[in-house]
């Protein structure tokens, strides 16, 4: 192919791009008041399956579930969030605010972080291993290693309790004596 009708194909892909970008913003607005109005949220998934794989799926998901009353549901497909549609109105004033957020540049919310209590973990898996060991017909290897982690375990979770109860005892101490909180007395 020569490079002038390689540059050309180029521009059209490029005018096809925006189009397509300009429409999926619009479909996406005329989706999410429709749902507004109506509470039908079908229409949301059919545009998000219209996109097909050229297209950054996820930022229109995303841009749907912040937007609308949209909520995923577990089978992956949107369902109605009945709270949200109630705090929702398809108005004029609406329509520019949806306008103005492009469907492109959307982004999930970050997930939530989770708390990982090993000290429970480890009781838990603890507990598990002595009850299967202690059933009849096992026998048990390496014995001395699970009677070792149990009484360590054990050992941690007393340090820990005398360390909670002498951080109680201290600040009981101070609040019986009249101190504020030794955080709130410290200056710069």
């Amino acid at each position: 192919m020569e490079i002038a009708k390689i540059k050309s194909l180029i521009a059209a892909i490029g005018r096809a791009a925006a189009k397509l970008v300009k429409d999926i913003q619009q479909a996406a607005i005329e989706v999410t008041l429709h749902a507004i109005a109506h509470g039908d949220v079908t229409l949301a998934d059919s545009l998000v399956d219209a996109c097909g794989s050229g297209v950054r799926r996820d930022s229109l998901r995303a841009w749907l579930e912040i937007n609308g009353p949209f909520a995923v549901q577990a089978s992956g497909k949107f369902g109605l969030d009945k709270k949200r549609a109630k705090t929702m109105k398809a108005t004029a004033e609406y329509r520019a605010v949806l306008e103005s957020k492009l469907w492109n540049e959307a982004k999930r919310e970050p997930a939530a972080v989770t708390v990982l209590d090993i000290g429970n973990k480890v009781d838990k898996f603890l507990e598990g291993l002595n009850k299967t060991a202690n059933m009849d017909g096992v026998q048990v290897r390496d014995r001395e290693l699970m009677d070792f982690l149990i009484t360590q375990t054990k050992a941690w979770h007393g340090e820990r309790a005398i360390k909670a109860a002498r951080a109680m005892n201290a600040a009981e101490q101070r609040a019986a004596l009249g101190y504020a909180p030794k955080a709130e007395t410290e200056t710069a």
